[in-house]
């Protein structure tokens, strides 16, 4: 009877910490949600959704989202949109290059920030624009000289050195072959394979 009564006394304490623990778990545990417009508001982002983020050599960290470029400098947001400067909005990917040039790859094109000047150009400034589509879906250097720049479209090399486009073009037999040649994200490894 003795050792009932102790087995009991024991499987009550852990019960009674178990919830005492509980309930001083839930006390601390407070969501809030947090709205697009409290972000937009009260951050400075020009659009809530992020697509893609970069960090540049002066420290800036630049925001891609669906309505403008972001850049923040730990205080205050300036923005790159249709209304100053940049004639596609959407952007999808982004990458420095060793020039101080920032590479914004939108819906509508392949466009240059030269951070120090702010000039926004198309890239490139030929008539015949020789990346296999507009929509410019990641940007990333080989460590060999060229540039990958996928698209809805296909995957483009760019060297910068003699200034070429190579399309890429994996199934133009196909009777879909658009949809096949969608490149989402270009990937290099340590060896610089795509």
């Amino acid at each position: 009877m003795q050792r009932y009564f102790y087995f009991l006394l024991v499987f009550f304490s852990f019960a009674l910490q178990a919830v005492n623990a509980q309930s001083l778990l839930s006390e601390n545990l407070n969501f809030d949600r947090i709205t697009s417009e409290q972000m937009i508001i009260e951050k400075g982002l020009s659009q809530n959704t992020i697509q893609c983020i970069l960090q540049d050599a002066q420290g800036f960290m630049w925001f891609g989202t669906w309505d403008g470029l972001n850049r923040y400098d730990g205080n205050t947001f300036v923005i790159y949109n249709q209304e100053n400067g940049l004639p596609n909005s959407t952007i999808w990917s982004l990458y420095e290059d060793e020039d101080g040039i920032l590479w914004v790859g939108t819906e509508g094109g392949l466009y240059l920030l030269e951070l120090e000047s702010g000039r926004i150009f198309l890239f490139p400034e030929k008539e015949n624009n020789p990346i296999s589509s507009g929509f410019v879906t990641d940007i990333v250097p080989d460590g060999k000289g060229n540039l990958w720049i996928g698209s809805n479209a296909g995957l483009n090399r760019y060297n910068k050195e003699f200034d070429v486009f190579t399309t890429i073009n994996f199934f133009s037999d196909h009777a879909d072959s658009n949809r096949a040649n969608f490149i989402n994200k270009v990937l290099v490894d340590d060896e610089g394979l795509i």
